[in-house]
């Protein structure tokens, strides 16, 4: 147990930079356009995931010198936000979920005020709207409901 905590951290990073290097490598054989929207997304989270090996392994190093307290609860309350959004996500559709699913998140877990998690919420469907929406062209998951607010589907 003691060796999943200290390089439980740097296991996650590991493969989920695999999982985003086989999702980049498999785009190849796409299209053009549905190769553009996969590789905007995958392209930075090899990036991400890459840092995120470094410092997931600087922080293993550091364990044995200072040893802190396991992240089970945190690794679990992580995994439960993230089936909440997918659940939401397949239930009620994507541009439903990102203004709900952000307020939420933020005053729960981030304890923001009520006027910052709807600015922040406000500019995450803006934004997600504007790229994938405007410039890109691409459908925004409707959900099992198959509601969309009006200009936004």
């Amino acid at each position: 147990m003691v060796i999943w905590r200290r390089y439980g951290g740097v296991v996650v990073a590991v493969g989920a930079l695999a999982i985003f290097l086989y999702l980049f490598a498999d785009t190849q054989s796409w299209s053009t356009r549905a190769r553009l929207f996969a590789q905007v997304i995958v392209g930075p989270a090899v990036l991400l995931a890459a840092v995120q090996v470094v410092r997931e392994g600087g922080r293993a190093r550091a364990a044995v010198l200072m040893p802190g307290p396991p992240d089970a609860a945190v690794t679990g309350a992580a995994a439960a936000w993230m089936a909440a959004f997918f659940g939401a996500v397949l239930v009620v559709g994507m541009i439903v979920t990102i203004p709900v699913f952000t307020v939420t998140y933020l005053r729960v877990e981030a304890k923001l005020s009520w006027l910052a998690a709807v600015v922040y919420a406000a500019v995450a469907v803006a934004f997600v709207w504007f790229v994938f929406g405007s410039l890109l062209h691409i459908p925004f998951p409707k959900g099992v409901i198959g509601f969309s607010p009006p200009g936004l589907s």
